[in-house]
């Protein structure tokens, strides 16, 4: 039998594939000669496209707005993170990087002043295509005046340290920003604006987004709020503290002796908090082994360091790392709980 870690991992893998952000666009936009038609509605095509973009997943969904558009589609820019896997696109499709660390900086602050540019540009006749997918608000950073970048970041992240949902940082970086909220379309007027949107929110709400064994599969984003002063991220974070639990399960002799259960933890764009690693995988044996091996698992889930508790422990085998996978839609957790079957017995 495959052991559950490495069956959690292959899981992973499939999540990933599954949510390719070219595959998704295609599904979204269908083109009949000169007629482009979403969702019921249809707008003409006739070399008036501009295409600009947020986030982590931009650039497979670029390019698939650029095969299926082509010749019609005129100018180009994103907004993608720094590392980000290339793409081949047409000469007129900028890519520029920025927001190292999931978090808005200069760079992604350029960018975002370029693409309000363009968009205040266009006249009627345009279509404005705008793609935006999960890391888009840190990569669209436009404080209104007087705010500064330095000044709303910081607002940002004592937010998220003493727990702000997704939900709640957005609607904050909604009223901060000149182009969240609907202020880029607003700019396009009187082109026409058509957005693409990759969720990484539960529930997908518009507004919110950027800015045998027995398996239980679920996603959306858990919220950590942050006491210590370690590095780590909200995945690599629940894996610890589950660690913790199926030891205490252990303990207790609440979970059978002979029952197996491992948790995968992971960010389907790659990053987990400002980390290389995507999440980590663990069952029953990781807390102990742990103690076994001089380190306190329970010390590092405090100090929020569950990076380098993964990193350590193993020499990091049960880390995710994958690299930037060019989409985000969440986070998944994925549960497998098995019980060896019975052994036969010899007759007597």
């Amino acid at each position: 039998m495959v052991p559950a870690g490495q069956r959690l991992r292959q899981l992973a893998a499939a999540a990933v594939d599954a949510v390719s952000p070219d595959q998704l666009v295609r599904r979204a936009l269908q083109r009949h000669d000169d007629q482009l038609t979403v969702d019921g509605r249809s707008y003409t095509l006739s070399r008036n496209v501009y295409l600009v973009g947020a986030g982590k997943a931009v650039l497979g969904m670029a390019a698939a707005v650029e095969q299926l558009l082509h010749p019609h589609l005129v100018r180009g820019l994103l907004s993608v993170p720094v590392g980000a896997r290339p793409a081949h696109l047409l000469p007129g499709i900028e890519v520029c990087e920025g927001a190292a660390d999931n978090q808005p900086d200069a760079a992604a602050a350029r960018t975002a002043g370029r693409i309000a540019e363009l968009a205040a540009e266009l006249s009627a006749g345009d279509l404005l295509l705008v793609l935006l997918s999960g890391g888009g608000s840190a990569l669209l950073p436009a404080p209104r005046p007087p705010l500064t970048l330095p000044l709303k970041a910081c607002l940002s992240r004592q937010l998220a340290e003493r727990g702000a949902s997704i939900q709640e940082l957005n609607a904050a970086r909604r009223g901060l920003s000149r182009l969240k909220g609907g202020g880029l379309a607003r700019l396009a007027r009187p082109a026409r604006t058509l957005a693409l949107i990759l969720s990484d929110v539960v529930g997908d709400p518009l507004d919110l987004i950027a800015s045998g064994p027995t398996c239980l599969l679920l996603g959306g984003e858990t919220t950590v709020i942050v006491r210590g002063a370690g590095r780590g991220g909200r995945n690599q974070q629940l894996a610890l503290a589950f660690a913790l639990e199926l030891e205490r399960l252990v303990r207790e002799r609440r979970l059978p002796p002979t029952a197996r259960a491992a948790l995968l933890c992971f960010g389907t764009d790659g990053r987990d908090g400002p980390t290389d690693a995507a999440g980590a995988v663990v069952d029953q044996a990781v807390a102990a082994d742990a103690r076994a091996a001089g380190l306190r698992p329970e010390q590092y889930l405090a100090d929020n360091d569950s990076y380098a508790f993964f990193a350590r422990f193993r020499s990091g085998a049960h880390h995710i790392l994958v690299g930037q996978t060019g989409t985000n839609v969440m986070d998944v957790m994925a549960l497998v709980v098995e019980q060896p079957p019975p052994r036969d017995r010899a007759a007597g």
